[in-house]
């Protein structure tokens, strides 16, 4: 996804793990995040509370499940939005657009 989304124009950091995603927004200033639920060493969801505590930006999920419990819940942890493996790219680019309100960076 990160070189999908370099090739579209966005400025992407991408990190492997909660921990490193902790670490990168120690350093970095973000105007997005894109997580996955479940990682490994951690919660997306959770990832999202413990970053707004310092930094405000949007979040998008990103799940293998779709029932509408599962998407409640993303939203009630504060994403903007939700998606559903696989990612339809086209869609995940719109919602980018709309949360960030700017164009790619080149």
């Amino acid at each position: 996804m990160g070189r999908l989304l370099r090739a579209a124009g966005h400025i992407v950091v991408t990190a492997d793990s909660y921990l490193g995603a902790k670490d990168a927004a120690a350093t970095e200033s973000f105007d997005l995040l894109i997580t996955d639920v479940g990682l490994r060493d951690g919660d997306g969801l959770r990832l999202l509370a413990e970053l707004r505590a310092r930094h405000q930006f949007p979040g998008i999920v990103v799940s293998g499940y779709d029932m509408p419990d599962d998407v409640k819940q993303s939203i009630s942890a504060g994403f903007a939005r939700h998606f559903t493996k696989p990612i339809d790219f086209a869609a995940l680019t719109k919602a980018i657009a709309d949360l960030v309100e700017q164009p790619p960076r080149a």
